[in-house]
This record gives structure tokens, sequence and C-alpha cells, in this order.
């Protein structure tokens, strides 16, 4: 009899066990982060993260060290939400001072500045602020003695995912120039994945198709792009009509 009752009560936990086996378990849904920018003839950006899976540098491979210098963009601050609040610009070159950038937000945790300073002197080289206004961003940019050098005005798309149009003045108030950003497709660029204080506030969330560039005499000129997405719909490759191609690689992690 004891034999039997204990046949019975392995059976009934093998039961039960199989039936545990049996619920399926979902993973954790993966998040998609930016690895690597590859531009012709400028060169290759390459994105690293810490353990928290937070930017902690970018490395900067020139094409060309004559006209911009190889660094790495190291992330020294972020806050909770993951926007930089410091970083430092550490050239390779012993002859190119390294930089300290130092950001600044509002209260709704809008860019309101941006800071850059010698980072072995601590003098101020120059710094940019923004001023929000609905859809239009105003960036004002002086140097190192507080005097306005000139500054630009950016245009968003009604729902505030992308930039449409930038003009940009010198200090005296006369159009330098003019970029136009037109027909945005739904593929997601890989700008979106850019944390916040990086380059500036301008968003960019989907591609433009084409761009006209317009100079100071008032004459165009256009580019148009086409674009390849990866599965989870993030921007591969950015091909221009002259042949140039930029490439964007990616984790998920």
């Amino acid at each position: 009899m004891k034999k039997i009752l204990f046949l019975a009560t392995t059976i009934i936990i093998t039961f039960s066990a199989c039936k545990k086996k049996d619920v399926p378990v979902t993973p954790a849904p993966l998040t998609t982060y930016l690895s690597k920018e590859i531009y012709p003839n400028l060169g290759t950006f390459t994105w690293a993260y810490n353990a928290q899976n937070k930017l902690s540098n970018i490395v900067f491979a020139s094409e060309n060290e004559a006209a911009n210098k190889s660094y790495t963009y190291i992330v020294n601050n972020l806050d909770a939400e993951g926007k930089v609040l410091d970083a430092t610009y550490d050239y390779v070159s012993a002859a190119r001072a390294d930089i300290k950038v130092v950001n600044t937000y509002t209260a709704d945790g809008l860019l309101a500045q941006t800071r850059f300073t010698d980072l072995a002197t601590g003098a101020l080289l120059y710094y940019d602020n923004y001023i929000f206004t609905g859809t239009l961003i105003k960036i004002n940019n002086y140097n190192a003695l507080n005097a306005r050098t000139g500054y630009s005005l950016s245009t968003l798309s009604a729902d505030g995912k992308n930039t449409t149009e930038t003009k940009v003045f010198n200090n005296s108030d006369v159009l330098q120039y003019t970029n136009t950003y037109n027909n945005f497709d739904n593929i997601k660029a890989a700008q979106s994945l850019f944390p916040k204080g990086i380059y500036g506030p301008l968003p960019r969330t989907n591609n433009y198709l084409s761009q006209v560039y317009t100079n100071a005499a008032g004459v165009p000129t256009t580019y148009t792009y086409t674009y390849e997405a990866n599965t989870d719909g993030f921007t591969t490759k950015r091909i221009s009509a002259s042949g140039a191609i930029n490439t964007f690689e990616y984790i998920k992690k």
C-alpha cells in the first residue's frame, strides 16, 4: 500500500512539475542602441555603453586628421533620465587642447545652454544659448568675451519630432544660408537614439528625402537621398544621389 501511495505521489509531483515547465516565460524586450556611424571622407563614430546601458563614450576616428582631429567624447555625468550633464573631448593629437562641455537644462528638461571650456586651464572658449518658442528654436552663439557672434532659427514639424528648416544669421542679422528639409519618411533615424545634450537641441526622429541648401545670394541647391532600414525600422544606410553612402550600425541588449 505504501508503495502504491509513493507511486501516486510521484506521478502527481511529476505532472505538476511538467505543468510548471510548460508555462511560457516572456523574455524582457531588448532595447536598440546606436553602435557605429560611418561617414565617407569624414570618419567613423563608435559608441560604447556602461553596465547600465548608458552612453559612456564615442570614439571618432577621422579619415582626414588635417581637417578633423580624432578624439574620444567621454561622458562624465548623466542625469537620471540619461541627459548628458558634462563631457570631455579628449583629442588624440597633443597639439589640440582637450575641451570640457557642460550642459544646463530648464525645469522642463529642455537644453538651455552648452558651455565649452579648455579642460586644462578652465578658460571659456565659447557657448550656445537655446530658446524654445512653440515650434521654433533659436540658438544664440557667443565667444569667450560673451559677445554674440551669430544665431540660428530652426523650425520644427507640427509634432515637434523633426527639424524642417534652419536659417543661420551673423550677428548683424544678415542671413548666411538656409537649410530646408522635406518629405520625411517613416524610418527611424539613427539620430533619434542620441541622448539629450550631445549635439544640441534640434530633433531628428525620421529621415528627410530631400534637402535644399540656399546660400546668402538666394541660390538653391537640392540634395536627394534614399534610405535602407533594418527589421526594427532603424536606418542602416543613407544613399545620396551622388552615390555617397552613410552607414549606421546598432546593438540590442
